[in-house]
C-alpha cells in the first residue's frame, strides 16, 4: 500500500482503516483460491463425486489421526457453528460410502470413521497435494509456514472476539 489515503473507499479513511480492508480483501481472494484448489484436486482425485470444500473439510478431519468423531467434535476443529450443514455433509459423504457411522462406547452421539474408499480418495488427495502445492510452496522462499499459521491462529482470535462483540452490541 502507497502512503496516500483514497478517502472515497467506503472502508475507511484512514491508513490503518485502509491496511484493515485491504487485508480482508486479500483474506476473501485467498479463500476463493483455497476453496478453488480443494474443489478441483477433489474433482481430480474423484470425478463421479464431486464435493464441497466444506464436505472435502469434514472427510479430511473425520479422518485425522483415523479415530471417530461426532459431527460435534468436527464442527469444533472447523471452528464451524452451524450444526445442520456440518450435518447434512455428514449424511451426503455416509451415501457416498466415504465414511461411515461407528459404535463409541459411553455416547449416544453418533461417531463416524472413513471407510477404505474415504482412505483411498483422502490419500489420493494428499498425494496430488505434496506433488503439486507443496511443491509450489517449497519454490516460495520466503514463505514461513509456521509463522503464517501462527498468525492465522492469532486472527482467528481476534475476529472470534471481535464477532462476539458485534453480538453482544446488538442485543
Amino acid at each position: 500500500m502507497n502512503d496516500t489515503t483514497d478517502s472515497s473507499w467506503h472502508f475507511g479513511d484512514t491508513k490503518e482503516d485502509i491496511e484493515l480492508a485491504e487485508m480482508e480483501l486479500d483474506l476473501w481472494r485467498m479463500i476463493s483460491s483455497f476453496i478453488r484448489w480443494q474443489e478441483d484436486c477433489q474433482k481430480y482425485v474423484d470425478v463421479n463425486n464431486s464435493l464441497t470444500a466444506n464436505e472435502i473439510a469434514i472427510l479430511h478431519v473425520i479422518r485425522m489421526k483415523d479415530k471417530a468423531k461426532s459431527a460435534y467434535d468436527v464442527a469444533r476443529l472447523l471452528n464451524r457453528d452451524d450444526m445442520p450443514n456440518v450435518t447434512r455433509s455428514i449424511r451426503k459423504l455416509v451415501s457416498l460410502s466415504l465414511i461411515e457411522k461407528t459404535a463409541h462406547s459411553g455416547s449416544r452421539e453418533s461417531h463416524y470413521i472413513t471407510t477404505e474408499e474415504g482412505k483411498r480418495n483422502t490419500d489420493s488427495f494428499i498425494s496430488i497435494k505434496k506433488r503439486i502445492l507443496l511443491e509450489a510452496f517449497k519454490q516460495e522462499t520466503d514463505i514461513d509456514l509456521p509463522k503464517i499459521t501462527s498468525s492465522l491462529a492469532k486472527m482467528r482470535t481476534i475476529y472470534d472476539e471481535a464477532s462476539r462483540a458485534s453480538v453482544t452490541h446488538q442485543i
